[in-house]
């Protein structure tokens, strides 16, 4: 039989055997992310945002900006945001599309990035929501 402290040190290295198992499993599951279009890649604000989107805004709004993420259907309230379409329900202007990134939305499942992302990375992340979109980046976006 184990005594106490030698029990806890086995239990302990189990439990990070079993976590470091799991995030290799998990790993996998993430596809990579795939190469940008020439037009982002070849402008800076709108690359950052790729990476912003894709790390923090996908899972709810679809690789395509479509509302149609992975998680979207188990979400509460209105569904996320189609950003394809030509009407935004909260506004199409770049003030109003920064207030929503900024804010959120109330009564929605939508966050305010305002202490996750910095003033650069939500005009970034804004500017690749209006890429998605189909729309030209308005000129406040770019501006520092």
């Amino acid at each position: 039989m184990l005594s106490g402290s030698k029990g806890i040190a086995l239990g302990m290295a189990g439990l990070v055997l079993a976590g470091f198992v799991a995030y290799l499993a998990l790993r996998g599951l993430t596809p990579p992310l795939p190469p940008p279009p020439p037009e982002v890649a070849q402008d800076p604000l709108l690359s950052e945002g790729r990476q912003l989107y894709f790390d923090r805004c996908v899972s709810c709004h679809g690789t395509a900006g479509k509302g149609d993420g992975p998680i979207a259907k188990g979400l509460q309230g209105p569904a996320p945001r189609d950003f394809t379409t030509p009407q935004w329900k909260y506004g199409n202007t770049a003030s109003e599309t920064l207030q929503v990134v900024t804010q959120g939305v109330k009564e929605s499942a939508m966050p305010g990035w305002k202490g996750t992302f910095s003033p650069s990375e939500i005009r970034a992340v804004t500017a690749y929501v209006y890429f998605l979109g189909g729309r030209s980046v308005p000129t406040e976006l770019r501006a520092p």
